[in-house]
């Protein structure tokens, strides 16, 4: 991997988080940078920045100053958000799956927070919490990847096709006990514990050098779904 790629992103990243503390100041109360950039494993040109943060509560400024924050990144790199006040980021049944993966890798001390205030909540989820939200994030991502692939050949997204069902395979990993993060590992154990029948590995850097074999790459996803089907069945 470039350096001067890890350093664009991380560049970005700081910026983002300087505008977010002008502009909420004091009320930012929680911040840390998660996913591929907090792991150090980067996908030049294809990874976004996540970021999830926490601040004092709603105000009537507090989209503009999300917004203002966002529109002053001016790279082609993607800022996702994940955002919370306090009330509700303590409150366990406000967290999206992605929120729970974080902490449990804050827990683990492999996300390092730059801004984690006492009266944030840092808690640790149970395995049966896990699950529950584990069964809605597979079932809504299975109905999205399907969704990509009735767009057809032309307007189907395989990044979103790609994102979806590496999810679902980290899922069905994770109710095996085996916890992994990044789309080379989750790809790679999921060929090695399930048998996976007609499907072969694709990796994002597959999908940049060549886009023009979507098409022929669609079978590979629309088999995910037989075996899916046939695995129900057992």
């Amino acid at each position: 991997m470039d350096k001067n790629d890890i350093k664009e992103y991380e560049q970005v990243e700081q910026s983002f988080y300087e505008d977010l503390l002008s502009q909420f100041k004091g009320d930012l109360v929680f911040y840390s940078a998660t996913g591929s950039l907090a792991r150090g494993d980067i996908i030049p040109k294809w990874s976004d920045i996540d970021v999830i943060f926490v601040f004092k509560k709603w105000n009537t400024s507090t989209f503009r100053n999300i917004s203002t924050a966002l529109l002053n990144n001016k790279s082609s790199i993607k800022i996702g958000t994940t955002f919370y006040s306090v009330n509700e980021f303590n409150n366990i049944s406000n967290l999206d799956p992605k929120t729970f993966n974080a902490l449990r890798f804050i827990a683990d001390g492999l996300y390092k927070p730059r801004v984690c205030y006492k009266q944030v909540n840092i808690t640790n989820p149970t395995d049966e919490v896990i699950e529950k939200v584990n069964a809605v994030e597979f079932s809504k991502n299975l109905h999205s990847f399907k969704r990509e692939i009735l767009k057809g050949t032309v307007d189907s997204s395989e990044y979103i096709m790609f994102k979806t069902l590496t999810i679902m395979f980290k899922i069905m990993l994770l109710r095996k006990g085996v916890r992994l993060d990044g789309y080379k590992k989750i790809w790679k154990k999921a060929f090695t514990d399930f048998d996976l029948g007609e499907m072969e590995i694709i990796t994002p850097e597959i999908i940049l050098e060549s886009p023009q074999m979507k098409e022929a790459r669609i079978n590979v996803y629309i088999n995910f779904l037989v075996w899916l089907e046939q695995k129900s069945r057992i």
